[in-house]
């Protein structure tokens, strides 16, 4: 984070005296946010003088307390990553998040859209073209609206090899070389900024570009807004607290 970042924040959070439970939610919260937004402790302390000082006390408490456990998780997985272990932990891992697939066949994009609303027979297996996802694709393109990628085909895939997941429609595009990336649907106002999930805040998106805006409204991107700010903004939005990230 630089310094124009930590210029821009501001926890200007208050709190009821006479819920001590409430305060201490509170103030857990802000320092988690504040070890996310990259604050020192002496900027957190600085920020927490406004406070009576069991609730400061508690609240550096807090903070030394999460930077240490964060400190042994980066231990743990160093010492992982030396006994060879951590590599196995990571393919799981990346496979519960949806980053590995087993794929059945790929289906034309004009068949997909002529099902809208039914379901889609292909090699035994019903899929379902309902979702808001596939919506949004026949409402609103199948081109990047950042970088102007254009779909080519959906594929029909399952998680993993889970004979439990089921079966449904990715939409990716070819390059020239054989390699593949996935199309997304963008929230145009993110969801943890409050933005509706509903095909009118949707856009589609490819996998590279919708990761690089992350949490970030649109506004914010021309203005340049780092991704721990828009982080923050998220976290502050998320958690309905009295805070403010300017």
């Amino acid at each position: 984070m630089n310094e124009k970042d930590i210029q821009t924040i501001h926890l200007p959070i208050h709190f009821n005296t006479l819920d001590e439970a409430e305060s201490k939610q509170q103030l857990h919260f802000a320092a988690r946010l504040a070890l996310k937004m990259g604050i020192s402790r002496v900027n957190f302390a600085l920020m927490c003088n406004h406070l009576d000082s069991i609730f400061k006390s508690y609240a550096l408490g807090r903070y030394d307390g999460l930077k240490n456990e964060k400190a042994r998780n980066h231990e743990r997985n160093t010492e992982l990553a030396r006994t060879g272990k951590l590599n196995q932990k990571k393919k799981k891992i990346g496979q519960r998040q949806g980053r590995a697939y087993e794929r059945l066949a790929t289906v034309p994009i004009a068949d997909v859209f002529a099902r809208m609303g039914k379901t889609l027979e292909v090699k035994g297996a019903t899929i379902s073209v309902r979702s808001k996802r596939y919506r949004c694709y026949a409402r609103n393109g199948i081109t990047c609206v950042r970088c102007g990628l254009e779909a080519t085909y959906f594929a029909v895939e399952r998680q993993g090899q889970q004979c439990t997941s089921r079966w449904h429609l990715n939409l990716y595009h070819r390059f020239a070389n054989g390699k593949e990336r996935m199309m997304t649907v963008d929230h145009i106002i993110p969801k943890s900024r409050g933005g509706p999930d509903n095909v009118n805040n949707m856009q589609p998106m490819c996998s590279k570009c919708n990761g690089a805006k992350g949490a970030r409204t649109e506004e914010e991107l021309k203005d340049g807004v780092s991704h721990a700010v828009a982080q923050a903004r998220a976290e502050v939005q998320k958690n309905s607290l009295t805070a403010e990230i300017a």
